[in-house]
């Protein structure tokens, strides 16, 4: 990406992660810095810290990410996203994820993705996508001791309650198109004072096309009354299968007990490969801890323009 446009990139995306940053400086408590694996990584997947954004580095299988970091996925390249609290996060190709936050409390007992059904610890994440698409998985989470999860766009905040969504935002030219789509549970979007929050339930969507962006891409407004539809039938059958599929990837990824200074390959029962730059854990090659076959397309579906396809999001 050519040094201006780079900077530009950056501008827009320090302006959505300043709620998030502001959040995770006022933070206490008992909870550490979660973890977050790659668990699959196909095609060009960078990583850049928020406080070095000028040194992008290739993202590998295996490889350990957290907060305050900028996850960027090419053409064809997509990455999916184990945390410790159990969430699952599929980001699709040509798009970009900011983990602002993810904190969690330590927990004693080693816990496995494929069996949990709660977090197992409170935890607070906080994720912003600036563009493209992700699919995900959250586990229950502790609300009533405090867990949160929230995913912001420039459209507005989703707060999660423990479900499986599918959140798009893509741009083209002067308008944008942005959907959420609830494969079960229920989120609660809030437009930040733009719009009536509402609530997104089962089966589920609120879908914005032709939203007209200023000319420095920023979202000029939003409809006075969103509304909230039922998912046509095409869609969500991919989406179910984009589910099974999302948690199936995911299955293999253990996590030991949490403290401190667990060490990022423990994540895995068996450690191999090496890292982008050919040292370590972390480069495509895999032990029998995870199952780096590509799984199958996600069937393509019509949804809104320019690019908001449950295919853009296959495993």
């Amino acid at each position: 990406m050519p040094q201006i446009s780079l900077l530009r990139f950056w501008l827009a995306a320090l302006l959505l992660m300043a709620p998030g940053w502001l959040c995770a400086q006022t933070t206490t408590g008992t909870k550490v810095i979660g973890r977050i694996i790659a668990a699959k990584v196909v095609g060009s997947v960078t990583v850049t810290d928020t406080r070095d954004p000028m040194r992008p580095r290739k993202l590998s299988e295996r490889d350990e990410l957290t907060q305050d970091q900028l996850i960027v996925t090419g053409e064809d390249a997509r990455v999916l996203l184990v945390f410790s609290n159990g969430a699952t996060v599929n980001l699709a190709a040509k798009s970009s994820l900011l983990i602002n936050e993810f904190l969690q409390d330590p927990f004693s007992q080693p816990v496995k993705a494929s069996e949990m059904v709660d977090e197992p610890t409170t935890s607070s994440t906080k994720l912003t996508l600036v563009r493209g698409e992700l699919m995900s998985n959250v586990k229950h989470l502790r609300r009533d001791k405090g867990s949160n999860f929230s995913v912001q766009t420039p459209v507005g905040a989703a707060g999660i309650r423990g479900t499986t969504f599918q959140i798009l935002y893509r741009q083209s030219g002067s308008v944008a198109s942005y959907a959420l789509r609830m494969v079960e549970g229920k989120i609660n979007l809030d437009f930040g004072g733009r719009a009536r929050a509402v609530d997104v339930e089962k089966d589920q969507q609120v879908s914005l096309e032709g939203l007209a962006l200023d000319a420095a891409g920023r979202l000029v407004s939003l409809p006075a009354n969103i509304k909230v539809t039922e998912i046509p039938a095409s869609i969500k059958a991919a989406l179910a299968l984009a589910q099974q599929q999302l948690l199936e990837a995911a299955a293999s990824v253990n996590f030991p007990a949490m403290t401190n200074t667990a060490a990022p390959q423990e994540a895995y029962p068996q450690s191999g490969g090496s890292t982008s730059d050919g040292s370590g854990p972390g480069s495509g090659s895999t032990g029998s801890g995870l199952d780096a076959t590509p799984l199958s397309p996600v069937p393509p579906a019509a949804i809104a323009p320019p690019r908001t396809t449950p295919g853009d999001g296959k495993l």
